[in-house]
């Protein structure tokens, strides 16, 4: 069975300087690692810690790089954003902050680019089926239902 080298703090602390300098990463994402590694609860938020003074890790900068690629690559919806967030552990004022960043106007053309792609491919012409899927679809990407239902709304009456 393979098991990783026990790493000390401060080898922890460099491997994830090293990896937070090049890309936003969560506490939670560390911690985990730092737990797998071998370092007790106590020296994982010990390294964290001087992540966090040294600016290494920001839990706003990370929520808002987040939403920032989810948002505009995976099309998702806030609903799915926030709730990744949180899996993340990510704070809930930090999390509305990155999502008042989202452009509404932009936001909402992509929920109507999402639905009229799968209008196009639904098999079935009935519309209480197409609707339902349509809706499920966007609701899944995390899109908020009255919104879906007014752009809809828009789309297809």
């Amino acid at each position: 069975m393979y098991r990783p080298k026990k790493l000390s703090p401060e080898e922890a602390y460099r491997q994830a300087s090293g990896e937070c300098a090049r890309r936003e990463t969560c506490r939670a994402h560390w911690y985990r690692k730092f737990i797998a590694a071998g370092l007790s609860p106590l020296e994982a938020d010990d390294v964290l810690g001087r992540l966090e003074r040294e600016g290494f890790i920001d839990e706003v900068r990370y929520a808002r790089a987040y939403v920032s690629d989810h948002y505009r690559f995976s099309q998702w919806g806030r609903e799915k954003l926030r709730h990744m967030l949180c899996a993340d552990g990510i704070a809930s004022a930090a999390i509305e902050e990155a999502l008042k960043e989202i452009d509404e106007d932009v936001y909402r053309e992509n929920l109507k680019s999402l639905l009229e792609k799968k209008i196009r491919s639904a098999d079935n012409d009935d519309p209480r089926t197409l609707t339902r899927k349509a809706v499920a679809y966007a609701a899944a990407r995390g899109y908020e239902a009255d919104l879906i239902f007014e752009v809809f709304k828009d789309i297809y009456c």
